[in-house]
């Protein structure tokens, strides 16, 4: 009798104990449900996808046999060219010698005197004078980045400039002050509209970066800014004109009007201003039909309001942060991919875009399926940060600590065919700063790709906010006398402290001034580079900065998650998200946390490109970060889940000792 009881307290207690696993298991599971998710679009498809779009791109090349040739069909040819240059030119193509040819013949077409696309009042237009001329100048001037070009290039740029600030509507008794029509007629009157404006403003945005003019504060910026707030409905959209006119078109306006004020500096975003009520709006109609148009996970069936919009968001919010809750660079990923994707990785995608374009059925308007490929890769060259571009843009953080007058949108650009990845901007108190140093636009992370030699050097271009090169701010690079401050360096950190580099060369340019732009030279697999490692690339530097004299450092930074992003095959995705903002905000504000950042990112670079080469090892890591994105994410449910822990073990404890007894 005395055995069967025991056996059956036994049974009882190992039915208390799986009862107790099973419990375990449950809180294990809803804890780290989150993380259990459909998979996402990898940055891995979405290159696929970008070299499909190049090739589809490379593919409708007509050569004309004299030097020029162009892209789409006859008719239509600028737009779709300049289009096409602009996509190809963006993805880092150029440094390609058979995208090359294409692209140099692609410009000569566009600057052919027997097309007459030039006209002597300086626009560049076949058909809509506008729309055509800003398209135009973004690929001229994104091709005079490219590569050296004479006076008489500079000249052309400078023409279409003048022209397009010489169209503007500048008529006062009109609510449409400050916008732009269709061509330099709508200069007075009740006509501008924000369609023909967010293009004029393109055309002008790259043509002054690349002529060196200021932006800010100039006649045509101010006024363009009166425009965007007439046309701000009361809910907070862009619409196509201002209140009254009649028209309702939102969901693509929003986004071409959040584009025209990131490209005048005046997208900051807070309580009451044009961008922020424009973001709530957006948030607050992420999955919802509105007047012109539905949007699904943020995005619809529109390849030119997408393309408005994948650039307003990466100027406007950056793409290290999400709009309310929602990942929108993710969602623009998987709707891309969704909707241009006939076959999977490994084979690139070779019909990016077939007759799903908004307005390629027949009704007049000039989009094509060329344009609207050259869109789809534009819109990813812009929000992917993963996917290699010659320029990107890099709004404020929203924790940002850069001093108030040099907060504002930061521009990176490479030339020589070099591209730039993963770039977002950093924090100052990241490492300590002595008192004597400035750090006047904060720290940048960012990846410097197809770096020739291996070992090679590459110079990176940062167009600052226009207050960091102000004179008259103290927090600028610059002294009331319009000297450079003393001991200008590129700064690191080493040992939890921002360190100035020597031997880095560094300065604003034009020398002489007055300066718009900062230039840094920087090696492959040098001090300055984080994976200390030739091998084509540059991961992740630092910060300009003034103030001290400069220490030749060890290789560190404030760069991303290596391994994390190398499981999840992607800069943005979620977890890895997570994982950044968790760094950030309290790893990186502690002299321990610090401590293990720069141990990690000594470490972890040659870690993480040996996990991304094998899938077994990405899902297991991943598994294994599961338990530190779940307590990450869900603090007190990871403080419940490990007393639960502690206490099945203490039960296990108990029930051993009182066996043994």
């Amino acid at each position: 009798m005395n055995e069967g009881k025991k056996r059956r307290q036994h049974m009882k207690r190992k039915k208390w104990l799986f009862c107790l696993a099973g419990f375990v298991a449950i809180a294990v599971f809803l804890a780290f449900a989150p993380a259990v998710r459909a998979q996402n679009v990898t940055d891995a498809q979405i290159a696929s996808a970008i070299k499909g779009g190049q090739k589809y791109l490379y593919d409708n090349f007509h050569d004309n046999g004299n030097g020029t040739g162009y892209f789409g069909t006859s008719g239509y040819t600028l737009a779709s060219t300049a289009s096409a240059v602009t996509a190809l030119l963006e993805t880092g193509t150029y440094s390609d010698p058979a995208y090359k040819a294409i692209i140099d013949k692609a410009i000569a077409y566009i600057k052919s005197n027997t097309n007459n696309f030039i006209k002597p009042d300086g626009s560049i237009y076949e058909n809509n004078v506008t729309y055509e001329t800003g398209i135009a100048l973004t690929a001229l001037a994104l091709y005079g980045q490219a590569t050296s070009q004479d006076a008489a290039y500079r000249t052309v740029v400078q023409n279409a400039v003048n022209y397009l600030i010489g169209c503007q509507n500048t008529d006062e008794a009109y609510n449409t002050f400050g916008g732009w029509g269709y061509d330099g007629s709508y200069k007075t009157g009740s006509w501008a509209d924000m369609s023909n404006t967010q293009f004029a403003v393109m055309g002008l945005f790259y043509g002054s970066r690349y002529l060196g003019l200021t932006i800010k504060g100039q006649a045509w910026a101010t006024n363009l800014l009166k425009f965007v707030k007439a046309c701000q409905m009361p809910d907070g959209s862009i619409n196509y004109m201002p209140a009254g006119s009649g028209y309702n078109y939102v969901s693509k306006q929003t986004g071409g009007g959040l584009w025209c004020l990131a490209m005048i500096d005046e997208a900051a975003l807070g309580a009451g201003t044009v961008a922020q009520k424009a973001i709530d709006w957006y948030n607050a109609n992420y999955n919802a039909s509105v007047s012109d148009g539905t949007f699904v996970n943020g995005w619809e069936n529109s390849y030119y309001g997408n393309f408005a919009w994948a650039k307003a968001l990466t100027a406007v919010v950056g793409t290290a942060n999400k709009v309310g809750d929602h990942n929108w660079v993710q969602d623009l990923k998987n709707h891309f991919w969704n909707r241009i994707s006939t076959a999977k990785p490994p084979v690139p995608q070779t019909d990016p875009v077939t007759a799903c374009g908004w307005e390629n059925s027949g009704s007049g308007d000039y989009q094509t399926v060329v344009m609207n490929a050259a869109w789809v890769v534009t819109s990813l060259s812009f929000a992917d940060p993963s996917t290699e571009s010659t320029q990107k843009l890099i709004p404020e953080r929203p924790d940002t600590d850069t001093p108030p007058a040099n907060q504002g949108l930061l521009t990176l650009e490479s030339s020589g065919g070099v591209t730039i990845s993963k770039a977002e901007r950093g924090l100052i108190n990241q490492a300590k700063k002595a008192t004597e140093v400035i750090l006047p636009v904060g720290s940048v992370n960012f990846t410097l790709n197809n770096i020739k030699p291996a070992g090679g050097k590459a110079v990176l271009k940062i167009i600052p906010p226009a207050g960091a090169l102000d004179p008259n701010n103290p927090d600028s690079f610059i002294n009331k006398d319009g000297t450079i401050k003393k001991g200008l360096s590129w700064f690191k950190i080493a040992s939890g402290n921002w360190k100035g580099m020597a031997n880095v060369p560094i300065k604003l340019v034009p020398e002489g001034g007055p300066y718009k732009a900062i230039e840094v030279t920087l090696t492959d697999g040098g001090p300055e580079d984080a994976d200390g490692v030739a091998n084509g690339k540059i991961v992740d530097p630092g910060a300009p900065g003034a103030g001290a004299g400069g220490d030749t450092v060890s290789a560190g930074g404030s760069g991303g998650c290596f391994i994390a992003t190398a499981a999840y095959g992607s800069y943005m995705a979620d977890d890895v998200m997570i994982l950044r903002d968790f760094r950030d905000r309290h790893l990186l504000t502690n002299a321990a946390g610090r401590a293990f950042v720069a141990f990690y990112y000594t470490v972890s670079p040659p870690v993480a490109d040996f996990i991304a080469k094998h899938d077994i090892l990405r899902a297991l890591t991943r598994i294994s970060l599961m338990p530190v994105v779940a307590g990450v994410k869900h603090p007190g449910a990871a403080m419940l889940l490990f007393g639960g822990f502690l206490m099945a073990g203490a039960g296990v404890v108990i029930y051993r000792r009182r066996k043994e007894n």
